[in-house]
């Protein structure tokens, strides 16, 4: 019998990984943190901070094996808790929010002495409504992120079982402009998203968190590589069929989901944790070709121009096929990630006019990640940035899919100014937030209600 992949493709992954940036985006471990839900705030954030330091220590010494053994690149180390709505619920009524900003000042410490990158589970859900615990979480969030370095937050704000909120996402939109006042810098928004739909299993910060019915230490995996991808279409013939640059995609999705895999189980292997999903998104980089604007300009498509939308329905079909057939299970996104900010091809898009907003919302009815890393001016009206979220969202609730809105207010900044938050997180001009104002739809109470699907899914 033939084996399904020559030594030529081997040396194709090889040679991906040495020269075309493949590689695991996040070893991310989920961990239940609701025993630390007693006694006072100082009680609960010990436990955090024990927790957190444990189990991040040895993932991080594992992971290093594993990158040695293997010689895959992993980017970063990651660990979710249980959202911390939980702990701020079991303490006393008047000191909620301060049990959330001491757990997260407490899990910051841990993780920079254990060598975890990022540690995420300050969210809340509010997908029919703002409960006391949730409100205090928000109230909390300012403070939490712009003291701590590696701790990020979610808003859950609406799910196609529930509806979408609209005062739960007002609420983000009120949190994130305080937060970003009170840091004075621009930071905290790529430290918040707003996301529908949340999957349980999702690698990727900010919306990472421990979900109910998981084990209680569970490790995921995000794959990274679109420059990998760009490179595998280059050897196809010229004026090659839709079907044969489908099969390509299909291909080369397999082989990034199948490393992803292989990384996974090593490190469940090392630590004893169980192996959960891999996320199946390409998720970019500020580097120059390593770029999902780049996998569509190998297609043959321009980002943000007339047909970049049906190319992208492709590529994210086909690596959703491709890189299904494996892993074992994917979860989290599994789309194609177009972060404005942490994509240069992307980012160049909007200098160029191509990548407006409502292009890139557009853009979101075909892939799993929603409006991304977009930065807007810091006097964008509150109103304003809520309609961008609730359009965005909107599309997940009707589809019944993971969808989330990252919006990055930049104080002072008008469109066109470039702004740079360094590392991963890249840099992008301004974008024009659309000079329409909202009207008074986006102020109203309550929650859209569920869609159809819901009653189809009864």
């Amino acid at each position: 019998m033939r084996p399904i992949y020559g030594l030529g493709e081997i040396r194709e992954v090889v040679e991906m990984i040495r020269h075309r940036s493949l590689d695991v985006r996040s070893v991310t471990l989920a961990l239940d943190a609701r025993g630390c839900a007693s006694g006072g705030p100082s009680e609960a954030a010990s436990c955090v901070e024990a927790l957190v330091e444990e189990h991040g220590r040895r993932l991080r010494e594992a992971v290093e094996r594993v990158k040695g053994e293997l010689g895959v690149p992993v980017t970063t180390v990651r660990i979710a808790l249980t959202p911390v709505e939980h702990l701020a619920a079991a303490a006393p009524e008047g000191r909620r929010a301060e049990a959330v900003v001491e757990a997260a000042r407490a899990a910051d410490r841990a993780a920079e002495r254990a060598g975890v990158d990022y540690v995420g589970g300050w969210g809340l859900h509010a997908e029919a409504a703002v409960g006391p615990a949730a409100a205090a979480v928000a109230e909390a969030l300012p403070t939490v992120l712009s003291e701590t370095r590696r701790v990020m937050g979610f808003f859950s704000v609406g799910s196609t079982l529930h509806g979408l909120s609209f005062d739960a996402t007002r609420l983000y939109v009120e949190t994130l402009l305080r937060s970003v006042e009170e840091a004075s810098s621009p930071l905290p928004g790529a430290k918040l998203v707003a996301v529908v739909n949340p999957a349980p299993d999702i690698p990727f910060l900010p919306a990472a968190h421990h979900g109910p019915g998981m084990p209680p230490a569970v490790l995921h995996v995000a794959i990274s590589g679109p420059g990998a991808v760009a490179a595998a279409l280059e050897g196809l013939p010229r004026g090659a069929s839709v079907e044969q640059l489908y099969e390509s995609l299909k291909r080369v999705g397999f082989k990034a989901a199948r490393l992803g895999q292989l990384v996974l189980d090593r490190v469940a292997a090392e630590t004893g944790y169980a192996a959960g999903a891999v996320d199946l998104s390409l998720a970019p980089t500020p580097e120059p070709g390593d770029s999902i604007a780049a996998v569509l300009e190998a297609m043959g498509a321009r980002f943000g121009a007339p047909g970049s939308v049906a190319a992208l329905a492709l590529l994210v079909d086909a690596l959703k096929k491709g890189g299904g057939m494996a892993v074992c299970c994917h979860g989290g996104y599994s789309g194609a990630m177009i972060p404005v900010m942490e994509d240069s091809g992307i980012a160049k898009a909007v200098a160029e006019g191509l990548a407006t907003m409502y292009k890139l919302i557009a853009m979101t009815g075909v892939c799993s990640t929603g409006l991304d890393m977009a930065p807007v001016p810091g006097d964008t009206p509150p109103e304003t940035l809520t309609g961008l979220a609730l359009d965005t969202l909107a599309l997940g609730v009707a589809q019944g899919k993971l969808l989330g809105v990252r919006l990055v207010p930049v104080p002072g900044a008008e469109p066109g100014d470039v702004v740079e938050l360094g590392g991963l997180l890249g840099k992008a001009p301004v974008m024009d937030p659309g000079p329409a104002a909202p009207g008074g739809f986006t102020g109203r109470r309550g929650r859209m209600p569920p869609p159809l699907r819901r009653l189809l899914a009864s």
